[in-house]
Order: structure tokens, then C-alpha cells, then sequence
């Protein structure tokens, strides 16, 4: 083998990796700008509603345990102590919004050396989606889930961003997949979602066939990530024993089979709603 093939195949073996060039780091203080414009009121004004006074006064976070959100546990007993801080929360949101999608731009592509007109035009679409609209209402949400919408673009990266991804990044994928779904239940949606259009879009934009490794690597790390989460919430509620009603009370199979057609028929009027645009199921926010 020549040296150059040599050279070749010793590139193809290594990691893709992440360095983050000059002019990534003024594409991240623009995207920066346009999350303050899309988010200027939430980070400009200091609205409290119940819940943000409920946790203004918490002392204890084992609520988070009791509703197996063990990761906002750790984030509230160790770093964001006051969740309620004024602009913190949303300025965290911000943070690990710039973050994840610089991660997956370099996913999709990884000899990106700067921004396009039309990363900037979709970054709105990834960082105000309606589903985040809403949890910006709540200041001891949205600084947390910040964090995990980092913590699982992360996961996907250490997956997917390396040709042969050794034992111990595969591990530190399913750790920070488990810790993004301890946050937020809904990231164990997220992962695979992130995760399969990265894929799809590498193959449109490369024009070749799906990358059967990169399938097998993402089922792995949906199903670790899954499991370890599972594992650290049996761990902390022996430990931490909690109660919550209003959580305990939100899966009531019994009420479904007494009841399946009204449920059913509500659920999908609710979904409509949210994909429809209606003003009634916005609340009139999208229209003021």
C-alpha cells in the first residue's frame, strides 16, 4: 500500500470530530441575535405565573423525581438552584438552541466552514417551533430543556458524527441520550427524530443509499439511552422517595377503555389544532 493510500484510509478511519472554525463562532452570535428577536419578549419582560411563584419558593426539587424527571433534579440541586431567575432561563434556552443546530448543520455537513442564507432562514424554525412557545411561559422549564436539546443533539453527534464510533463514545452517547430524557420525557421522541433526519438529509445531499451503520447506531442509542434512563429513575425514586397527584394522575388507562371514543376524538381535535394553526388551540398567541 502507498503512503498516500495509507494516509487516505487512516482519514476514513478517523472521527469526523467538531472543530468550530471563526466564522462558526460569528454564525453562533448571529443566530444568538435572531433567537433575542423571535424571544425579545420573554427576554426582555419578567412575567410570573403559578407555577414560576411555586418554584420561586421551592426548597426541595424531589418534585422533579416524583414526576421522573430526575436530569431537571440534578440541573435545579446543583446549577440553576433559582429556576425563576429573571432572562436566565430563556438566555439558557438560547444557548443550547445555538448549540444543537451548529452540531447539526456539521452533521448534515460536515465541510461546512460558515453559514448559508438558508441555515439562518430555517434556525427559526428549529428554535420556535410552537412547542417551545409554550414552554417559554414556564421559567422552570425552558432554561432546563435548553440544556437537554443540547444534551441530545450530543448524543445523536457521538453517534452519527464518527465513522466507527469506539466503545466508550458510543457510552457517552447513551448517557447524554438517558440525561436529555431525564429532563424531558418528550427527548425520547426527539432523539430518534433528530437522529433519522440527519440521515435522511446526509443521503439527499450526498445522493447515496442509507447508511445501514448509521441506522443500526441510532436503534442502539435509542434503546440505551432508554434503558439507562429507566435505570436512573428506579435508582433515584428508592432514594428519594416523592409523590405528586396532578403527575400520578395523568395516565389513566382505566378512564381510556371506559371511555376510548371521546378520548380518542379529543386527542385527535387537539392534534389538529396544533398543526392546523387554529387561533382557538393557540389561544390567540400566534395571532396577537
Amino acid at each position: 500500500m502507498t503512503k498516500a493510500a495509507t494516509s487516505v484510509e487512516r482519514r476514513r478511519l478517523e472521527p469526523e470530530g467538531f472543530a468550530v472554525q471563526p466564522n462558526f463562532r460569528t454564525s453562533a452570535i448571529y443566530l444568538l441575535l435572531i433567537f433575542c428577536g423571535i424571544y425579545f419578549f420573554e427576554l426582555s419582560s419578567f412575567p410570573l405565573s403559578t407555577d414560576e411563584e411555586l418554584a420561586a419558593l421551592r426548597t426541595d426539587p424531589s418534585v422533579w423525581v416524583a414526576q421522573g424527571r430526575w436530569g431537571a433534579y440534578l440541573l435545579e440541586m446543583f446549577l440553576l438552584q433559582q429556576p425563576t431567575m429573571p432572562f436566565v432561563a430563556p438566555a439558557l434556552f438560547g444557548l443550547g438552541c445555538v448549540a444543537s443546530y451548529l452540531i447539526v448543520i456539521k452533521l448534515v455537513r460536515p465541510d461546512a466552514e460558515f453559514l448559508t442564507a438558508n441555515d439562518y432562514f430555517l434556525f427559526p424554525i428549529f428554535c420556535a417551533f410552537p412547542t417551545w412557545f409554550f414552554l417559554s411561559e414556564f421559567y422552570s422549564n425552558i432554561g432546563s430543556i435548553g440544556v437537554a436539546l443540547a444534551a441530545c443533539t450530543l448524543s445523536v453527534w457521538l453517534t452519527l458524527g464518527h465513522r466507527r464510533p469506539a466503545t466508550p463514545v458510543v457510552f457517552g452517547a447513551i448517557v447524554c441520550g438517558a440525561f436529555a430524557i431525564s429532563i424531558y420525557q418528550s427527548f425520547i421522541l426527539g432523539i430518534p427524530v433528530m437522529g433519522a433526519g440527519i440521515i435522511l438529509a446526509r443521503t439527499w445531499r450526498n445522493n447515496e443509499p442509507i447508511n445501514r451503520q448509521d441506522l443500526v447506531l441510532l436503534v442502539t442509542l435509542i434503546i440505551g439511552a432508554s434503558i439507562a434512563y429507566a435505570a436512573g429513575n428506579f435508582v433515584f425514586k428508592f432514594f428519594i422517595p416523592a409523590q405528586n397527584a396532578y403527575f400520578d394522575g395523568i395516565l389513566q388507562i382505566g378512564e381510556f377503555f371506559a371511555n376510548p371514543v371521546v378520548i380518542i376524538g379529543r386527542t385527535l381535535d387537539t392534534v389538529g389544532g396544533v398543526y392546523g394553526f387554529n387561533q382557538r388551540t393557540y389561544q390567540g398567541m400566534l395571532w396577537a
